[in-house]
């Protein structure tokens, strides 16, 4: 079995890339946040290949920052969608600090206790 190039595993154009790396990110982090949870309640012991994959997720978010504020430098203007995309984000704080507007202030209430 060969392995693939992250960019041969990702495929698709940057957006379709860029949404994979974050989805593997988010999905990395439910997983660290499901087992930190199971550590809590005393029903796991640590597993220090799964807590290292906390500096992983620093690192590509930490990285993808940096590019995402690099490549604000050099634009002149949002991409196309960028306002229907912002404002199907469900996290009302999250959807206002990406909007081009704020959208409201007002918070939606919305709280996922784990």
């Amino acid at each position: 079995m060969t392995d693939l190039s992250a960019h041969e595993r990702f495929g698709g154009g940057p957006y379709q890339r860029l949404a994979r790396v974050l989805s593997d990110a988010a999905g990395t982090s439910e997983t660290m946040q499901l087992h930190l949870g199971d550590i809590a309640s005393g029903t796991a012991k640590p597993d220090l290949m799964l807590l290292q994959a906390a500096d992983r997720l620093t690192q590509t978010l930490t990285e993808l920052a940096a590019m995402l504020a690099a490549l604000a430098g050099k634009a002149s203007s949002l991409p196309p969608g960028w306002d229907a995309a912002t404002s199907a984000i469900a996290l009302a704080d999250l959807r206002n600090a990406l909007a081009d507007a704020p959208t409201s202030t007002v918070s939606d209430g919305a709280v996922d206790l784990f």
